[in-house]
């Protein structure tokens, strides 16, 4: 048995479990004052000469202010890794963090530094992990990813162009909303990353670091996950000049059950740009939308207008990844096509030709549900 690793007292084991369990379907403010911060959350850390111990989420999670509800998670110098985990597991879990995100500094012998705020079913991705990692290392300064998939098949999808260009100075607001087919990353209401769960073998990057949302198509996850944070300085051996402190305070870091299946309008964009392109005006050539999810959903209703006639070309991504054309549709001037999605496809993208120009695209939407 591992040093701080307690063996287990089977004479009160009904006690324990008892202890260990969170019966609530969320963590909230009022979860907190209530009942503290050990009571939700538990803790895994390591110090620097390799030890590690379970340990009191209370040591590294704290509230400072309880008139505004500051607080901070910290990795203390003489530690490379504090992982806190709360003790229930949420189905479909939607978490939400309120914070401004910390500038990371190499303040030791570590090779990296990461900050994870996320849902994962234990160490090492276990069966999910879906996750926003702040990293710096030699080369790279605060950026952020979106880690997401299972154990033997998760991806760290670059998405700092998404990364507000305020994010150590002024508050910002990240979620993750987990259903059976689809993860979502949504920074300040904005959809910015997308993760597909259709995929056999490893992870396929369809889109990275681009606006409006990069994409990724995984293997399938468990619904089922645990919120985290985590501090990781990797490769830390010695004490640090100092220890590495988050803005990230217990009291606005919120995670309940969701939804299985999450509907969802969709502004279609440009590839690539974060532009709609409802109130695009079009003066030669065609024009192609950023790819959009249909996987898993029962409706998928593609709506599009235009003040030029013109052809619609959908297209589909395959498992070669190309695209292929799937359909055709006749655009008429200022009508609204109605496309319903018969068959199911990761993700489709349209293509649109007017007949005239200059045109100017009035509807471009895909309703999901």
């Amino acid at each position: 048995m591992p040093v701080g690793f307690e063996k287990i007292d089977y004479n009160n084991l009904e006690l324990s479990i008892k202890r260990s369990q969170d019966v609530h379907s969320s963590f909230q403010l009022e979860n907190l004052l209530a009942d503290g911060i050990d009571a939700h959350f538990m803790a895994r850390s390591r110090r620097v000469n390799m030890s590690q111990s379970l340990d009191l989420a209370s040591n590294f999670w704290k509230v400072t202010d309880y008139n505004t509800f500051a607080g901070y998670f910290v990795l203390p110098k003489n530690y490379n890794l504090v992982a806190i985990y709360s003790r229930r597991a949420f189905m479909n879990p939607q978490m939400y963090v309120r914070t401004i995100l910390p500038d990371i500094r190499l303040v030791g012998n570590e090779s990296y530094f990461d900050l994870y705020m996320g849902i994962e079913n234990g160490a090492g991705a276990g069966n999910g992990i879906a996750s926003f990692m702040l990293e710096t290392a030699i080369g790279v300064t605060n950026r952020l990813s979106a880690v997401v998939g299972p154990l033997n098949g998760s991806v760290s999808l670059i998405i700092d162009i998404a990364k507000p260009t305020d994010f150590n100075t002024a508050i910002h607001y990240y979620r993750i909303m987990h259903s059976n087919n689809i993860t979502f990353f949504i920074i300040d209401n904005r959809i910015r990353a997308i993760a597909v769960q259709c995929y056999e073998g490893s992870a396929i990057k369809v889109k990275e670091n681009v606006l409006p949302y990069s994409i990724v198509l995984i293997p399938q996850m468990s619904p089922t996950l645990k919120a985290m944070i985590e501090w990781n300085a990797g490769g830390r051996i010695k004490t640090a000049t100092e220890d590495m402190k988050a803005t990230l305070s217990p009291a606005w870091f919120r995670v309940s059950d969701g939804k299985s299946i999450i509907p969802l309008q969709l502004p279609l964009y440009l590839d690539n740009n974060d532009t709609k392109l409802a109130g695009y005006s079009i003066s030669s050539g065609s024009v192609t939308s950023h790819p959009f999810p249909l996987w898993g959903y029962t409706y998928k209703t593609l709506l599009f207008m235009a003040n030029q006639s013109g052809t619609l070309e959908i297209d589909v991504y395959t498992a070669s990844g190309n695209w292929r054309a799937y359909d055709t549709v006749s655009v008429s001037v200022n009508t609204l096509v109605k496309y319903r999605f018969q068959d199911t496809f990761p993700l489709a993208r349209v293509v649109f030709t007017p007949g005239t120009y200059p045109a100017t695209i009035s509807e471009a939407e895909i309703d999901l549900s």
